[in-house]
């Protein structure tokens, strides 16, 4: 019996780590439609351009930037930023975004590089679990579209495909309509592509950054919002990659073709194992703030010791009192 018509067939598959086969086809792009897409994607890059410094600027779809604000952003009449996720959808205009993604689809292998807890680097040198580096299992594909064959982590580069000079003009865009969120923000933003095997085990994207400004000076950030795109077409649960809200008790978001996700760190999260050979890409990334204290393993030790010594004070002074009101109870008695 066909696995479509059979209602169990979903369920073995789903237990097995296979998703069903009706749910792993991309509906097909046809010529014309592929044409236009280009032909929307080349007019929104070339509007992105500013002709008196030939630097670039894009940005997304103006009621993207104003509900993001909204959320995120405190004013005098809204001091109370956005705790929940905010999901904004129709980011770009559907043929730009159609075009993005077949563009950064069509990158090569040795265009992205394996992204995994051993790979990561924290800005502290050697000792990155301070940064929060590396410190939660995860295994997926990142890259800004510029080839990296020289990366010992680049991996399923059988392909010599690195031809596509379109890719990082495309992912440098997108980061700049994440960055236009919050313009004078400091944000990082990058491609990511996950494919069968890929995931992120329950994080809360707690992590710390040393960035040297433009005066030079070199200061501590933290993440603060946690901001993403997906280019991923007609997506199933099934396939995995979703992103479960382990905040609220698991509930699931099923990434939605050009979309936006954001939320405030920390926020207990993960992105289950993807059972699919398609490729589910996004731009992800964070904006950053001036990090309250510098945090790494002996300040937490140090607090932790700090609150153990104020607890024992607490209790000695609690001990004197007692004693104190014995020694009066006492003399009273001897008194009479």
């Amino acid at each position: 019996m066909a696995a479509s018509s059979d209602p169990w067939a979903s369920v073995f598959l789903n237990a097995a780590g296979e998703a069903p086969p009706e749910c792993q086809v991309e509906k097909e792009v046809s010529k014309v439609e592929r044409q236009d897409t280009s032909a929307a994607l080349d007019a929104f890059l070339e509007r992105g351009k500013k002709v008196d410094t030939g630097a670039f600027e894009y940005k997304f779809d103006a009621h993207v930037v104003d509900e993001f604000r909204n959320a995120f952003c405190s004013t005098s009449k809204k001091k109370h930023r956005s705790t929940r996720i905010v999901k904004i959808k129709n980011a770009l205009p559907r043929e730009v975004a159609i075009g993005a993604l077949h563009c950064i689809k069509a990158a090569g292998d040795k265009q992205w590089s394996l992204a995994t807890p051993d790979t990561d680097k924290g800005s502290g040198g050697s000792n990155k679990i301070k940064d929060g580096a590396g410190s939660t299992a995860h295994r997926y594909e990142v890259g800004d579209g510029t080839v990296v064959n020289s990366s010992p982590y680049a991996w399923r580069s059988s392909r010599d495909n690195f031809l596509n000079t379109r890719a990082p003009i495309v992912v440098k865009a997108l980061c700049s309509c994440m960055q236009n969120l919050l313009p004078d923000r400091v944000g990082i933003f990058q491609a990511a592509k996950y494919t069968r095997g890929c995931f992120i085990e329950p994080h809360d994207d707690v992590a710390f950054k040393d960035i040297v400004g433009e005066d030079g000076v070199k200061r501590r950030y933290e993440r603060d919002i946690a901001v993403i795109y997906y280019l991923t077409k007609d997506w199933h649960y099934e396939l995995g990659g979703n992103f479960v809200d382990l905040s609220v008790g698991g509930d699931t978001h099923t990434p939605i073709f050009n979309s936006l996700v954001s939320f405030l760190v920390p926020r207990l999260h993960e992105v289950d194992m993807m059972k699919t050979d398609r490729n589910r890409i996004t731009i992800f990334g964070w904006f950053y703030k001036l990090a309250r204290a510098r945090y790494d393993g002996n300040s937490a030790k140090q607090s932790n010791n700090k609150r153990k010594s104020d607890a024992h004070d607490k209790e000695d002074d609690v001990n004197k009192r007692i004693k104190k009101k014995k020694k009066k109870h006492k003399k009273r008695k001897l008194k009479k």
